[in-house]
């Protein structure tokens, strides 16, 4: 006899998710963790008691590998050794989150394709588990996943349905193809596990070769993001689902005159709607075609950034647009003290940046496989991209997605990385025998392979540099010295490329030190303990923005209208960059003095899709600004591994906190 269950509600069962969702969190911080892990820094993550820790090792210990010793917890490799376990695809956790990804994948596809409602228990039974486990774990997975979608969950005696338009649903369907747990490009293999009975690989491969043959300039991640939606079309219409008059909204005639492959989009779209009749033996229905061509139109490349020149941009792009992203472009270089833009990258940024509001404007996702990784790797180009997105947003009345920022912020790296500047001369010393003139030949060599970079003070022997050694950046030297300097290097006396690169290495090694130092020191001259909270509890990150920033305010940091503008850069994307630390900061105004406010709190908040234990509310000057990447790493690279984020989370002062970020102890 079977055992019946209410429907889920808030209430209900809300006391197993919290403690599952802190299981799955007490084992990811273990699985990216490089060192051991206390009781207490954990207790602190996870917003319980260190008893709590203890019990929730106990039970997971086995399933999970969990070991422990007097400095902690940690996993254990599958080799019996102790070793960091974030790439460990083999690992019980990972399987759980695959199964878990796996069971929502299959319920969410079962009822997409319901014509009736389906029996709660029929579901259980498929997945292999019980009504309370489905109940209890899966249901909310799935109610969360429809969410962002306007797509209700209805449950009735029992029996389950999704109510929501077809055009919600086909979104809802190519989200979960290409935000699975394996990976961007493994969506389709996703669709075909879904939906067994279709044959996906035999459809695919007929696509990609329309595509491939159809003249078009579509990149990988187009080609993929186009399959994949594609795919949900004709999989929907062979479940004879159409879209609704209301959910067909597209000006195909209006897209098709402004672009110059007109002719070939057409075409592809006509030799899919042909394979799909040779297919299935009917047509695809006019708003389903329109669909199509808008999507194909719209994962195509409107020039080759090859061969783009400011003649064929006006060509493909509206002046008006162009206009637009240079002075988007020149506020974005102006608000960060950063060297304005070439106009070979303005080109390139302006048709990225027109397909992205092309795609914006008719509501086309293209998923970012790794929009998460340069949001968490690279946090201050992130935050350029969002600045960006959200000037040229507000000139034009549409909303980017966070994929979308992170595409732009991949371009707007790519390119300050290409294009950084040396920092001040490098001071070295040469140490060489003096034969001939060559120490002077060695030395000019030297030079001409550094210019500019490398400022040589002195060319000495080897018994001058050991009677008297002349402090400098960088040590050269072909001969071995028996004294101790962080950066010596020994190289042959015919300088070779394999000298160079070393002495490179140590070029590159001493600027970042550099730039470490100076960021260190500005960080820690906006730290002030009049600036700084313990265990301060409010009902949400709002209110908690409003509390930092009274203090702010108080101090006299800020006027009244700058944290209404760091409310606003939340809205476009969450400032939680990391586990555990949240940044909220301004989006268009400077502070009238430059200020970090922190509050450290051992429960965790609520903040984004995550949970933070810190909250550091920035502010910057105009004057201020050219620091604010270099400080901003120094932040994010705190919190990317477990031994220095540990150190922060054990902190209890100002005092102890500020050197635990400053300095890493």
């Amino acid at each position: 006899m079977r055992t019946c269950y209410p429907e889920v509600t808030a209430g209900d069962h809300g006391g197993a998710r919290v403690k599952e969702d802190r299981r799955k969190r007490l084992v990811s911080v273990l699985e990216s963790a490089d060192s051991w892990v206390s009781a207490t820094v954990l207790a602190k993550m996870l917003g319980v008691s260190e008893r709590t820790i203890r019990n929730y090792v106990s039970e997971l210990s086995d399933e999970q590998g969990i070991i422990s010793s007097k400095l902690g917890y940690r996993i254990k490799a599958s080799s019996g050794a102790v070793a960091p376990c974030a790439n460990r695809q083999d690992s019980a956790s990972v399987t759980q989150e695959d199964d878990m990804t796996a069971r929502t994948s299959m319920v969410l596809s079962r009822l997409i394709n319901a014509k009736t409602p389906t029996s709660l228990f029929e579901l259980s039974d498929e997945l292999g588990i019980s009504e309370s486990t489905f109940t209890n774990t899966v249901l909310p997975a799935v109610r969360s996943e429809l969410s962002a979608f306007d797509i209700k969950l209805v449950n009735h005696d029992w029996h389950l349905s999704l109510r929501g338009s077809e055009r919600d649903l086909r979104r809802l369907l190519g989200h979960v193809a290409t935000q699975n747990v394996y990976g961007y490009f493994t969506s389709t293999k996703t669709l075909a596990k879904m939906f067994p009975d279709f044959d996906t690989d035999e459809i695919l491969s007929e696509l990609v070769g329309i595509c491939q043959s159809s003249e078009l300039l579509l990149s990988n991640y187009s080609l993929n993001n186009l399959l994949v939606h594609i795919l949900v079309i004709i999989i929907r219409l062979d479940s004879e689902n159409v879209l609704d008059a209301a959910d067909d909204l597209i000006d195909v005639n209006g897209l098709l005159e402004r672009v110059q492959q007109r002719d070939e989009i057409l075409r592809c779209a006509n030799k899919i709607a042909s394979l799909f009749e040779t297919k299935f033996h009917c047509t695809i229905p006019e708003r389903d075609f329109r669909q199509i061509i808008l999507l194909i139109a719209l994962s195509t490349d409107r020039g080759d950034y090859a061969t783009l020149s400011t003649a064929n941009a006006a060509q493909l792009i509206d002046q008006e647009f162009l206009d637009s992203v240079h002075k988007v472009a020149r506020e974005t270089t102006d608000h960060y003290g950063l060297s304005p833009f070439s106009d070979d990258f303005l080109l390139q940024l302006t048709l990225h940046s027109f397909n992205a509001y092309q795609r914006a404007v008719f509501h086309v996702g293209c998923p970012n496989p790794i929009g998460e990784q340069i949001k968490q790797s690279y946090a201050p180009i992130y935050d350029m991209a969002v600045y960006y997105t959200h000037r040229l947003q507000s000139l034009y009345d549409v909303e980017f997605s966070e994929d979308e920022i992170a595409f732009i912020a991949f371009h707007i790296g790519a390119y300050i990385e290409k294009n950084a500047e040396s920092g001040d001369a490098i001071s070295c010393v040469v140490v060489v025998e003096r034969y001939h003139d060559f120490s002077r030949t060695f030395a000019q060599a030297l030079e001409t392979s550094f210019v500019s970079e490398l400022s040589i003070t002195d060319v000495m022997s080897y018994d001058d540099y050991v009677s008297d050694p002349k402090p400098c950046d960088l040590l050269v030297t072909t001969i071995d010295l028996p004294v101790i300097h962080p950066y010596k290097v020994l190289v042959a006396p015919l300088l070779g490329k394999h000298d160079i690169r070393r002495i490179r290495s140590a070029v590159e090694g001493i600027n970042e030190d550099r730039e470490v130092d100076r960021a260190r020191a500005f960080l820690r001259g906006l730290l002030s303990d009049r600036l700084f909270s313990r265990n301060v509890e409010l009902a949400s990150s709002s209110e908690y923005i409003d509390y930092l920033g009274s203090l702010c305010q108080d101090a006299g940091c800020i006027g009244s209208d700058f944290i209404q503008d760091v409310k606003l850069r939340e809205r476009v994307s969450s400032t939680a960059f990391t586990d555990c630390l949240a940044v909220p900061h301004s989006i268009n105004q400077y502070a009238e003095r430059s200020f970090a406010c922190v509050l450290h709190n051992d429960k965790p908040i609520h903040w984004g899709r995550g949970a933070v234990n810190i909250v550091m509310l920035i502010g910057l000057t105009r004057e201020d600004m050219h620091h604010f990447t270099e400080a901003f790493d120094i932040i994010i690279d705190r919190f990317t591994t477990m031994r220095t984020t540990a150190i922060i989370m054990r902190s209890d002062t100002f005092e102890e906190f500020a050197s635990a970020l400053v300095d890493g102890r």
